[in-house]
């Protein structure tokens, strides 16, 4: 029963973690619009191997990751450039047809999905915060390797289904309203931006 505990623990985390827009799975939607639901798998591989990384990093500094991205102003304001810059490419994206024809995806999904993955600002913090939630609790221990395996399965399975889901959805909606394919690019870039102007207003407030 505790390893089953452990497990769970690591995929409700994550799952429930990737739920918010946010960078990885924006991204997922358009790569699963864009390339199909192979390709998304790729992707989404990608982003929860990086995921075991980011929670195990958690797992080992997280005061010191807490302490340094709350008091480094370099690192908050390179994730509000990122953010905008990833927003305005999609805003200056050529429709779903010419996109097709022109950018035939340059990089390997796996590759996207990494990258993307680690430049994910909402990930290291959270899983400190939930490792530390984790860690005071009565139900998880970190103190057998077993027990870190099973966590960190969990957070990669987790993290896979989360994202899956995501690009099921986009196209079933894509599939039913047509014209939404249309404005995707626009959409998936406002809300970018939307989270680049949320990081500018914690750096200056």
């Amino acid at each position: 029963m505790t390893y089953i505990i452990h497990f769970l623990a690591g995929f409700i985390a994550s799952f429930l973690g990737t739920l918010p827009f946010g960078p990885i799975n924006l991204s997922m939607v358009d790569t699963t619009i864009k390339d199909g639901m192979k390709v998304g798998l790729r992707f989404s591989i990608a982003a929860a191997i990086v995921e075991i990384g980011q929670s195990l990093f958690a797992y080992n500094f997280g005061m010191w990751i807490t302490q340094y991205l709350e008091h480094n102003i370099w690192v908050q304001l390179s994730v509000f450039v990122v953010l905008f810059a990833i927003g305005a490419l999609f805003f200056m994206r050529k429709g779903r047809e010419d996109a097709d024809i022109e950018t035939k995806r340059k990089t390997s999904p796996f590759l996207r999905g990494a990258i993307i993955g680690m430049l994910n600002p909402q990930a290291l913090p959270f899983w400190v915060a939930v490792i530390a939630a984790l860690k005071s609790s009565a139900w998880v221990s970190f103190g057998m390797w077993d027990f870190i395996l099973l966590f960190l399965f969990g957070v990669s399975l987790g993290k896979l289904v989360a994202l899956l889901l995501y690009g099921k959805m986009s196209l079933l909606i894509v599939s039913r309203i047509t014209s939404l394919s249309h404005w995707m690019n626009r959409i998936i870039g406002g809300i970018f931006i939307a989270l680049a102007l949320v990081q500018g207003a914690k750096i200056f407030v």
